[in-house]
Order: structure tokens, then sequence, then C-alpha cells
């Protein structure tokens, strides 16, 4: 399966971020984004940023540190993770 993926870097880390509006990543597959996240045999990254759909908000963004630990959006500020979605909401203006 290809999934169509950004990798961006701010802040001093970088992230691989996937927008998973349309529900084509399953997040709940711990292996697949640890290996994503590898920096020797995967994309390599800091985190890998998802894009998801919720209601009543326009988007969730759900992170996940190369550790695999999920952090949302509505729990915590990470500063970085941020930025990098403000990058990519003005290039791709959705």
């Amino acid at each position: 399966m290809v999934t169509p993926f950004n990798k961006y870097q701010g802040t001093g880390n970088d992230f691989i971020l996937i927008d998973n509006r349309d529900g084509i990543f399953n997040p709940s597959d711990s292996e697949i984004i640890k290996r994503l996240c590898d920096r020797r045999f995967g994309i390599g990254a800091d985190g890998l940023i998802l894009i998801a759909n919720i209601s009543g908000y326009d988007y969730e963004m759900k992170y996940f540190n190369s550790e695999l630990n999920p952090i949302t959006r509505k729990l915590v500020t990470i500063g970085g993770a941020q930025y990098i979605m403000n990058i990519y909401f003005w290039r791709t203006q959705c």
C-alpha cells in the first residue's frame, strides 16, 4: 500500500506528516509507525503527525514520537509539530 506523506523540519525536529482525513493510514499499527521513524531503515524522523477528522472541529492532530507514545493536540501543545501543521495548511490551502 502506498501512503502519501510529507516530511518537514522545524524548531530543530523533523516530522513525517500524513494527512489521514481520508482514513488511509491505520494509526493503531505501532510497528509501522516505529519503522517509518527509524533513521536507518525507514524515512527517519523524531515523530509522526497524523491529521485526522474529528466531530465538531476542522481537524485533529495526533502526534506519535519515535518511541510510539501518542499525544493528542487536545492534551498538550507541541510547538514544533504545531509549527509544521501551520506550514502544511498554508502550503496546501486546506
